[in-house]
Parts: C-alpha cells; sequence; structure tokens
C-alpha cells in the first residue's frame, strides 16, 4: 500500500511539472514566433502611449511593457537592423521606471556601438542628464555635455546641452536667481 501511495504521489508530481513546462513552452513559442519587425512596431506604439498617458499608474504600465519588449527584441534578435532605436527605447523607459543604471547600460552600448548613428547625439544627451538628474555625478554629466557639444554643433540637443552645462554646479537659490536675471532682460 505505501509503495502504491508514492507512486501515485510521483506521478501526481510529474504530470503537473509537465503542464507546467508545456504553458512555459508555449509561451516562448508565441513570444519568438514574432518577428523583429512586429516587435517594434509595437515598442514604438508604446513610445505613442506613454507619451499619452493620463496617470503615474499607466504611465508606469506602459514603461514596463515596452522595457520587456526592448528587452525581448535586444536577446532574440541581437543582429536586427533597429537595435540602436530599441536600445535608445530601453534607455528611457528605464529611466521612466526610475532604474537610471540600468538606463545607463543601454545609452553607454548603444554609444559604444553607434558612433555614426545620427541618433547618437540624443543617446548622449540623455545619458548626460541621467548622470546629473537622476544619479548626480555631475562629472561625469559635464564630461557627456562636453563630448555632445564638441562632436555635435548642429544638434537639436546643443543648445540645451549648453545651458545645461552651465547650470550643472549651481544651487537652487543660484538657478532661480539667474531665471530672475534672464527674466527681467
Amino acid at each position: 500500500m505505501r509503495v502504491q501511495y508514492w507512486v501515485l504521489i510521483l506521478c501526481v508530481a510529474l504530470f503537473s511539472c509537465k503542464g507546467t513546462g508545456n504553458q512555459e513552452a508555449e509561451s516562448a513559442e508565441r513570444v519568438v514566433s514574432q518577428t523583429h519587425e512586429e516587435i517594434l512596431i509595437e515598442i514604438l506604439e508604446l513610445d505613442s502611449q506613454l507619451i499619452n498617458a493620463q496617470t503615474l499608474d499607466g504611465m508606469l504600465s506602459t514603461a514596463t511593457t515596452q522595457l520587456e519588449k526592448c528587452e525581448l527584441y535586444l536577446n532574440e534578435y541581437n543582429l536586427a537592423p533597429n537595435k540602436p532605436i530599441v536600445l535608445l527605447k530601453a534607455g528611457n523607459a528605464s529611466r521612466a521606471l526610475k532604474q537610471p543604471e540600468k538606463a545607463l547600460v543601454f545609452l553607454n552600448r548603444f554609444i559604444r556601438s553607434y558612433l555614426d548613428n545620427p541618433m547618437r547625439d540624443e543617446a548622449l544627451f540623455t545619458k548626460a542628464f541621467v548622470l546629473d538628474e537622476d544619479l548626480g555625478r555631475k562629472d561625469e554629466a559635464k564630461k557627456t555635455y562636453v563630448k555632445l557639444i564638441q562632436e555635435y554643433p548642429n544638434s537639436v540637443f546643443h543648445d540645451n546641452a549648453k545651458i545645461l552645462l552651465e547650470q550643472l554646479y549651481l544651487t537652487d537659490a543660484e538657478l532661480i536667481e539667474s531665471f530672475r536675471k534672464q527674466n527681467k532682460k
């Protein structure tokens, strides 16, 4: 009787594990069955949803989904042609989720790997901003702002980088005074 009891428990355990494995395999099969173009479209759609989010919960939920899609794209389609866009989107989603170190990982991968990419100035600007605003690493932010200003004098981020560089080490009181002086002009 005791042997039959243990055989029964073993069979139940095996069948329950088998069911879970099938569910995981089906889920993985569904995910991988998407092409890199389909995943990219979802990432870009989530980007516009992120911009239009009405609530903080909605924004965080959308950013979480976007980051998951970006990571899926980067893991499954490492050689896909739109990897630079996905790295930048992953960096922005990580920043939105208050994960600045993770954002830097994606941004640094972009900056190191795509020296001639037309969005590299955006990646540098975002990196400098994360270093300054999110991490308080002013010296590293300064180097990155300077690099952006020097390498991309015609960038749409150039003027903002110059302003942020000038204000980098100012206290809140000094910033307020600076704004007052600018508004008097």
